[in-house]
């Protein structure tokens, strides 16, 4: 995949990681984490799923609440990831 993963490509991603229900009822700008929808344990799996899924490394240094606050953020991530390769 060689251009930017839009929003719900990311979504799906994530979805596929922790499950349908994960998000229910989450909207991409909301946050995932402190409203307790993902936990530490989810940010595993899916920063393992955005690496095998968008062919990037997340560095240590990149598990920011900035970078995974939400979908939107995740995507943007990615995305920015992606651009530096």
């Amino acid at each position: 995949m060689s251009e930017s993963p839009d929003v719900a490509t990311v979504r799906a991603t994530v979805l596929q990681a922790v499950g349908p229900d994960a998000l229910d009822g989450a909207g991409d700008d909301e946050p995932l984490f402190e409203q307790r929808l993902l936990d530490s344990l989810a940010l595993v799996s899916i920063v393992t799923a955005i690496e095998d899924r968008f062919g990037i490394s997340v560095a240590p240094e990149d598990l920011v609440p900035a970078n995974f606050r939400s979908i939107t953020d995740m995507a943007r991530f990615v995305s920015g990831k992606r651009a530096t390769r």
